[in-house]
């Protein structure tokens, strides 16, 4: 609380200090660092929306209002699932694209056209890591019932499962009837 007398306040710097006395040197402003009651945040006001991720200056602003201890919640755990014959996750260190005709392996394919690198898992996994989520991907699965039915059954701790690939109503496609034999809720499909 500053006086009802002083009308600025100077900062030590610029004051002279001899003995038990301190000196201002030069004028300043009325109001000069003087910060009002109320002026960073009134009484009963939201500081910190709900979903609000913490970053340093969201911290220093609830301490600055005297919050010590702030309810939180983790970072939603998502796991996205791949699957396809006609897909290959990008090894690391590939030299060069896939050529028509040709495998991962370098082995020529009966069908040429249906084999292309998978590229939507990395999409996703940018967006939600930018949106606050923890991503685990899986290990891209072929288009299996026993390999694909495995891993669903051992999938565990996690708020949100993302699948692609399987979305079609091919019979190849195994991830939503799987799912739903396996009694899972679907926020959204295709």
């Amino acid at each position: 609380p500053v006086p009802k007398w002083a009308y600025c306040v100077a900062a030590e710097e610029h004051c002279l200090v001899q003995q038990d006395r301190v000196e201002p040197r030069g004028k300043r402003p009325e109001g000069t660092n003087i910060r009002q009651a109320g002026e960073d945040a009134r009484s009963g006001e939201m500081l910190l929306a709900p979903g609000t991720r913490l970053d340093p200056a969201f911290l220093a602003q609830a301490a600055s209002a005297g919050r010590h201890r702030i309810k939180v919640f983790r970072r939603p755990r998502v796991l996205i699932l791949t699957t396809g014959n006609e897909l290959v996750r990008p090894p690391a260190g590939l030299p060069r694209p896939l050529e028509s005709g040709e495998s991962v392996s370098g082995q020529h394919q009966e069908h040429p056209s249906r084999q292309r690198f998978e590229c939507d898992a990395i999409m996703l996994a940018g967006l939600l890591a930018q949106a606050g989520c923890r991503v685990d991907l899986l290990p891209h699965l072929p288009d299996r019932r026993d390999e694909v039915m495995g891993t669903l059954r051992r999938l565990i701790h996690f708020d949100l499962l993302i699948t692609a690939g399987g979305a079609s109503n091919s019979e190849a496609d195994l991830s939503r009837p799987l799912l739903k034999e396996l009694g899972a809720t679907f926020f959204f499909e295709r």
